[in-house]
């Protein structure tokens, strides 16, 4: 068993209560960032992200990691919010800053799957 902090609750206890107020999508998300299992319910995953954030050595070195992962998390949703944004307006007209913004939601760690619309626009652009 994990052993009990100050408040008698284990570290993985706490993490997972601090979990509960996350999306699924977020924790899905944390689930691959952390090589885990992204499958299963919401309470699942909450649990697999905060045992895996207890194997930290203190309870401030689990929360430093969480809010690392939670900011390439919203920094990757913000990056795919843009690029579905730019891809999808008939008015978008550059090809140089899509591929800009493909190449930013590329490195903020968007799914290739989400930039397929993207991709085949900026083929478009190019090709016009």
């Amino acid at each position: 068993a994990a052993p009990a902090d100050e408040g008698g609750q284990s570290m993985a206890s706490r993490l997972n209560k601090m979990l509960a107020s996350h999306r699924l999508v977020e924790l899905k998300e944390l689930c691959r960032r952390l090589a885990l299992n992204a499958t299963g319910a919401k309470a699942v995953l909450s649990l697999r992200v905060a045992e895996k954030l207890a194997e930290q050595a203190s309870f401030d070195a689990a929360l430093e990691q969480l809010k690392r992962l939670l900011e390439q998390v919203y920094a990757a949703e913000q990056a795919a919010a843009t690029v579905l944004k730019a891809s999808s307006s008939p008015a978008w007209g550059s090809a140089s800053a899509l591929r800009c913004i493909i190449n930013v939601a590329v490195a903020a760690g968007v799914a290739a799957k989400a930039l397929e619309a993207a991709r085949g626009r900026l083929a478009e652009l190019e090709a016009a």
